[in-house]
């Protein structure tokens, strides 16, 4: 399977709309901040991933990115920052 790079950020207004979001990102993510996760999806993994955080939010006050991100475009990192690593990875 294929996978890219996104962004998922997000900012929820209610606090606990926000841990649900955080913990179902948390899930999939391979770095990331509070409110911001770097993950490495497939099609099928971004479309499930997609709709469980679009189940828990409120569109009218809330706000969801999901961004692929160019693999072409090598990141600019500031401060401690370092790049993920590529390599695939296996949780046992």
């Amino acid at each position: 399977m294929h996978r890219h790079t996104y962004l998922v950020a997000w900012d929820v207004a209610c606090p606990r709309r926000l841990v649900r979001v955080g913990r179902v990102a948390k899930g999939w993510k391979t770095a990331g901040q509070l409110s911001v996760a770097e993950c490495l999806l497939g099609v099928a993994e971004r479309q499930s991933l997609a709709a469980a955080l679009a189940g828990l939010i409120d569109p009218a006050r809330d706000r969801l990115h999901l961004i692929r991100l160019d693999p072409r475009q090598p990141p600019l990192l500031f401060g401690a920052a370092r790049t993920q690593g590529r390599r695939p990875f296996v949780v046992g």
